[in-house]
């Protein structure tokens, strides 16, 4: 029989589910690591197609979305996420020259 403690730390780590959205690998994994030891439990999507499938799928909490986003336009994704559900999203774009 699972405790009362157990049941709460189960609950509060899925209010952090977090849907991070890069295609760059080499990002994505520091991303991923830091979000890890700040407590969130991260899911990683590389594109818009399994970025948006993963947030009608796995329902995250919170999205950090890529805006520079290579297979397609990142505006979709921010379109139809905020259409069909409340999760909030981080808009990120990173510019190395």
């Amino acid at each position: 029989m699972a405790t009362r403690a157990t049941c709460c730390h189960a609950v509060h780590r899925i209010l952090q589910h977090l849907l991070l959205i890069e295609d760059d690998n080499d990002i994505a994994r520091i991303l991923q690591a830091d979000l890890q030891d700040a407590g969130y439990l991260v899911s990683h999507a590389t594109s818009v197609i399994t970025g948006l499938t993963s947030a009608r799928e796995r329902r995250p909490n919170l999205m950090v979305l890529d805006l520079g986003l290579t297979d397609g336009d990142s505006r979709d994704v921010l379109k139809r996420v905020c259409k069909g559900s409340k999760i909030p999203i981080i808009g990120c774009i990173l510019v190395v020259r």
